[in-house]
């Protein structure tokens, strides 16, 4: 195929089912790419009977190239960590903090660091970490006076 047949094969075809992946390595799409992914394109199509099951086998034939490790796609984002959940009762409902300031649970608090012990630690520790970060806070924005005044100062010159 000529470079003019590859780039109409990819404005029309291609990059429209690829640029959908929200995986898509578009920005990075160079000639060599491009006449890649347009032979992977027309592969798919002489495989298949009509257009929509080409589109169908060319993404899956993308997802399978990168799972193998072929950079055409974006890595997947990494799992995001989660705060543990908050225990439930029987029938589903959310049990309230038994760290509440206003009412606290003893009870609760026991039976939560008996089944839950990571959940029990970050309960203890959130007084600690709020103050932490206030006091941070406070030493940034204590920091950004002092060189907005010394700003100033110049300024006033």
């Amino acid at each position: 195929m000529t470079a003019d047949k590859i780039n109409i094969v990819w404005r029309d075809h291609v990059a429209p089912v690829y640029n959908k992946n929200p995986r898509n390595r578009a920005y990075a799409v160079n000639g060599e790419s491009r006449r890649q992914l347009v032979a992977l394109w027309r592969a798919c199509r002489d495989a298949t009977a009509d257009a929509s099951d080409a589109e169908e086998t060319f993404k899956s034939a993308i997802e399978q190239f990168a799972a193998a490790g072929v950079n055409c796609l974006q890595p997947s984002p990494p799992n995001e960590l989660q705060p543990p959940q908050m225990e439930r009762d029987p029938l589903g409902n959310v049990l309230p903090n038994p760290f509440d300031k206003s009412a606290p649970d003893l009870t609760g608090q026991a039976i939560l660091s008996q089944r839950n012990p990571k959940l029990k630690a970050m309960a203890d520790r959130a007084d600690e970490i709020v103050a932490l970060w206030k006091e941070d806070e406070r030493r940034r924005l204590v920091a950004a006076k002092a060189a907005a005044e010394r700003q100033l100062e110049e300024l006033e010159k």
